[in-house]
């Protein structure tokens, strides 16, 4: 029997090996098998799983410590404790210390580190949310005496957000409004962090799954013990998490996470290929499925390697590279410049050009919404191997995207949040009114300023809903406002009423009576006050030259 397992597996891996990096999955497959394991692990009621996960691992680290410990001599079972010394304190401490920003040199192995003092404040209490990505077109002078189509450069870049984990909320666009940090770093530089990140926790999903299946089906599906021989490793990891009853997900199955589970081995073939068990396993069980289903068809399913596209590459006459779709989506597109600045995509058909199947959502899980731990030991699916590999709780990918991006640190409720220097202080006003124009939505996919926002109030997006108390002020306001107009006008008609005589002296004046009563006490110009002198005429009534005036009183 074991005969026969071999040669199938050998005739699995050569059909691997000539159809050079076929997979049976394609990149769709990957993404939803990571997000369905993605989902299902952070469901409330798996959080007690983790935890008595983690319990039951410290039990055995302390058990294994105290087989290996040895007697302490009586002579010092009486010496007094000594004081912890204050060095101890430091990662207690809820102040951070004032440090110097910097980067761990990298050792011998090449494997570099960021400490705690690159950040200034404790990271591992924050998580990641991607926010956004965004174009910028601007003018290229080098570019200006070039061959090229365009003297445009586009260049792609992407928001994220670090939230406090206890508030950070998956389904909210920003994830959190208080005790943030907002920061934009390049769409390429982004997508290969983030590769690393997505291919460490695939690996680890799929040994997960592994365990997982295998456990129940040698175990809870009462086959033949003695198959279990041929993982120990796995016998012993798995039997250590289901011992318990409560760990099976349903009445048919051990494994909690069956469903997501089940299809791994068409998906996992990459990642567990060195594998021994998985390789036997799978050639017993999926050859037949492999060689009938995607045997006649291996072109379709060769799977792309999005990771050599993270950056503008030559493509026949065409390039193609990274860009943003809608203000969030990332995709692969095809260009007629070598700066991916010209955007074809809607007159050629890239995929029958290229002869290559991309998926518009291959690239989903990279532009997820979903809060992404700081903390590695919080990850969902840092489940059966904890990461060991480096000195700190905090996962490669934050320290990688805080490390390289601008910062806007303005609403960090961290006193000692480290800058970059100088010129991270002297710039950050730009990249916080970069990042916010951002996320208003004020760029369109090729980089250039959106006047038209679709009918959006992208104020309201950005600052939120007006209260009932600015409503109140306003409508209160406006009616103020239409009182005094209503005032003015009806004081306006009053004045320029010609039928009412025009304009009247106040009641108490005489001159506002009849006008016979005006008449009687009309006021005689002597006795005015008016006593303005005027020239008289001396002679005989008749006026000639040389005549002379004598002044006299006005009557």
């Amino acid at each position: 029997m074991f005969g026969g397992k071999l040669t199938a597996a050998l005739s699995v891996l050569l059909l691997a090996d000539s159809c050079s990096a076929i997979s049976v999955a394609n990149a769709r497959e990957r993404a939803d098998f990571i997000n369905a394991m993605r989902e299902a692990m952070d469901e409330r009621e798996f959080m007690e799983e983790r935890a008595k996960l983690r319990k039951l691992k410290k039990e055995k680290f302390h058990r294994n410590l105290l087989s290996k410990a040895k007697p302490m001599p009586p002579s010092l079972k009486k010496q007094p404790v000594a004081k912890e010394p204050e060095f101890m304190n430091y990662a207690k401490a809820s102040t951070p210390s004032q440090v110097t920003p910097n980067r761990k040199l990298e050792d011998g192995d090449g494997d570099g580190d960021v400490d705690w003092g690159a950040f200034g404040f404790d990271v591992s209490e924050y998580s990641v949310k991607y926010t956004g990505c965004s174009a910028i077109s601007m003018y290229n002078d080098e570019a200006n005496g070039d061959d090229g189509d365009s003297v445009v450069e586009t260049m792609r870049f992407v928001t994220f957000r670090l939230c406090n984990s206890l508030y950070c909320d998956s389904s909210s666009d920003l994830g959190c409004d208080s005790d943030y940090g907002d920061f934009v770093l390049e769409l390429g530089d982004y997508l290969t962090y983030y590769a690393e990140f997505e291919n460490e926790m695939m690996e680890q999903f799929c040994h997960y799954c592994k365990q997982c299946i295998y456990f129940d089906t040698y175990f809870y599906g009462h086959r033949d013990l003695e198959d279990a021989d041929a993982d120990a490793d796995v016998d012993a990891a798995a039997a250590e998490y289901f011992a318990d009853d409560d760990a099976a997900a349903d009445e048919n199955h051990a494994c909690k996470f069956y469903d997501q589970c089940k299809s791994y081995p068409s998906v996992c073939y990459e990642v567990l290929e060195d594998d021994d068990y998985f390789v036997n396993m799978y050639a017993e069980t999926y050859a037949a499925e492999y060689a009938a289903t995607y045997g006649a068809v291996d072109d379709q399913y060769e799977r792309i390697q999005y990771e050599d596209f993270f950056e503008c590459i030559n493509y026949g006459n065409y390039y193609l590279g990274p860009y943003c779709s809608g203000g969030e989506a990332i995709s692969i597109g095809m260009f007629s410049d070598e700066m991916c600045s010209v955007y074809v995509g809607d007159s050629v058909d890239m995929n029958a050009y290229t002869g290559l199947d991309f998926d518009t959502y291959a690239l989903q899980n990279f532009y997820s919404r979903k809060c992404l731990a700081c903390k590695e030991s919080d990850l969902d699916y840092n489940l059966i191997d904890m990461d060991a590999e480096d000195e700190d709780d905090i996962n490669e990918l934050c320290e990688n995207l805080y490390v390289d991006s601008a910062k806007c640190l303005v609403n960090m409720e961290a006193e000692m949040a480290a800058y970059g220097g100088y010129n991270q202080q002297a710039n950050e006003d730009k990249v916080c009114t970069f990042i916010e124009n951002v996320e208003a939505g004020s760029y369109d996919e090729a980089g250039y300023i959106n006047i038209n926002q679709g009918g959006e109030n992208i104020f309201a997006y950005v600052y939120g809903d007006t209260s009932l108390v600015q409503v109140f002020s306003l409508v209160a306001g406006g009616f103020a406002l239409a009182v005094m107009i209503t005032w003015s006008c009806l004081l306006h008609k009053a004045l320029r009423n010609v039928r009412s005589g025009g304009w009247k002296p106040p009641v108490q004046s005489p001159l506002s009576a009849s006008p016979e009563k005006a008449r009687d006490i009309e006021i005689s110009r002597s006795n005015s006050g008016i006593m303005f002198a005027r020239s008289e005429h001396e002679g005989d009534g008749v006026k000639t030259e040389g005549d002379e005036y004598t002044g006299g009183v006005m009557s």
